[in-house]
């Protein structure tokens, strides 16, 4: 079966209760076989090679005999065990959601790392096993190189050390009433509970219980390569960034969890762990229908205005850099002799600064953050996100509870943004021209909210004095 690896576990003990566990010592032969199946999805943190994973295969080249002494191990989920004849179990997991490595991912990166670095240093040499495990930095690497040399590593275990892992397999009770739920409920705990051990970020566990599953599904292909969801999966746009700035669309919304985003807008700039708590308050109301379990804990959001609001984060983060690249043309002169503004420089005024202290000028292009185009300047992202959140003033809420776009928001910045900066610009000298003030200031937010409505009722005044000298012509 193919998600059913047959292990050798030696000293194994069964602890049975309403959710039995597996315990015992695996060789390091026998868990090449876990490696090819077990996965980490169903671990909130994802590995990543560290100083951690660096001592751990250290440890296996260097005293293999005590590594079982030296490791907590690995901790398993399975949707079944079966007990076979010669100390040998077969081990199903058959939905990586729930099942798979749940505690130990950075054991397993390691030693997989130390399989692949073993096999490959006999069948070729030391240094193109080096030059394999270069590019082996996290899991995904990890089961990739395995896939690869699959075959390799399968026909040549016996090269590997005589050295055992410390394993816990948990499942259900086959013979417990109702034991495939509460072995889907009571999983989820357990992992959060090892996992907050390692002091697992809030973010993490929101992603691993599907709460950011409707965020991924809306932002752009363009970006969603570039996002870390889970801790040390690696991506240069944290997760935390984004849930932030949902946070804009969603404060539309008369639910739980937005009217502390309402009155107090600057913790979208100033305080991303706690607009994860806030997300999380919103997306954990289950009783009023925003989400609803799929397994266990495992929850998808299904209330359509949410789902809607979540929708346009397939525009936001343009938006942002939108803003951000127009920024300094729509304050116009002076931008750039701010403290802490920087432009690329000329190799003469590159040449000046060196040593001098002054960092001004910048050695190659700015860009922006989300699609890294090349800009003018770079500055505090302090200054716009005031204006950045004044995006919720385009936005509005139809009969069925529903937000969308009441205006272009790429034209309206495109065209309104050096009058909104006629007036946000005596913010930025109000507060000393610090990006940092700006974006924890209230009253920016505020400003920029008015200035955009301002523009707003420009726009539709305009339109009607349109159509009425379209009557009056007509009429003519």
């Amino acid at each position: 079966m193919k998600n059913a690896p047959i292990v050798r576990l030696n000293d194994a003990i069964t602890q049975d209760q309403k959710l039995r566990k597996l315990v015992g010592n695996i060789p390091l032969s026998s868990f090449v076989d876990v490696l090819f199946v077990a996965d980490l999805e169903a671990n909130a943190r994802q590995a990543s090679v560290s100083r951690v994973t660096d001592a751990i295969e250290e440890s296996l080249e260097s005293q293999p005999e005590l590594f079982h002494f030296k490791t907590k191990g690995i901790l398993a989920a399975g949707s079944q065990v079966d007990v076979l004849d010669r100390d040998r179990y077969r081990l199903h997991f058959d939905n990586p959601k729930l099942e798979g490595i749940i505690d130990g991912g950075h054991n397993t990166l390691a030693i997989g790392r130390f399989v692949l670095k073993t096999v490959l240093t006999v069948l070729y040499s030391e240094d193109e096993a080096e030059k394999v495990l270069k590019k082996v930095k996290r899991w995904a690497d990890l089961k990739d190189a395995l896939t690869q040399y699959e075959a390799d590593i399968r026909d040549n275990k016996d090269c590997l050390p005589e050295a055992f892992i410390p394993i816990e397999v948990i499942y259900p009770a086959s013979d417990a009433p109702d034991a495939q739920s509460y072995f889907e409920d009571q999983i989820l705990v357990i992992n959060a509970a090892r996992n907050n051990n390692a002091q697992l970020k809030e973010e993490a566990k929101a992603n691993w219980r599907g709460l950011y599953d409707e965020l991924k599904i809306n932002i752009d292909p363009q970006i969603e390569d570039d996002v870390e969801w889970r801790t040390g999966e690696g991506g240069r746009i944290k997760a935390r960034e984004l849930v932030a700035l949902s946070l804009i669309p969603l404060s539309k919304l008369d639910i739980k969890g937005t009217k502390s985003v309402q009155d107090n807008p600057t913790v979208i700039f100033s305080a991303k762990a706690q607009c994860i708590e806030i997300y999380n308050t919103i997306m954990g109301n289950e009783e009023d229908g925003i989400v609803e379990k799929v397994e266990g804990d495992i929850v998808k959001i299904v209330d359509p205005g949410v789902r809607s609001a979540l929708k346009l984060m397939r525009d936001i983060p343009e938006l942002y850099d939108t803003i951000y690249e127009v920024f300094p043309k729509a304050y116009s002169h002076g931008f750039g002799k701010i403290t802490g503004v920087k432009t690329l420089g000329k190799p003469d005024q590159l040449k000046a600064q060196r040593g001098s202290g002054d960092k001004a000028y910048l050695s190659t292009p700015p860009k922006t953050h989300f699609y890294k185009k090349e800009t003018s300047h770079s500055f505090g992202e302090g200054f716009i996100y005031p204006l950045v959140v004044a995006l919720r003033e385009l936005m509005s809420v139809n009969e069925s509870g529903e937000v969308y776009w009441t205006a272009d928001p790429k034209q309206f910045i495109r065209e309104n943004i050096k009058a909104v900066m006629d007036t946000y610009k005596d913010m930025i000298a109000g507060q000393n021209y610090d990006p940092a003030k700006v974006g924890k200031t209230k009253g920016a937010y505020n400003l920029a909210a008015q200035a955009f409505k301002h523009q707003l009722d420009a726009k539709e005044l305009e339109r009607l004095r349109a159509q009425a000298k379209a009557r009056i012509e007509s009429n003519a």
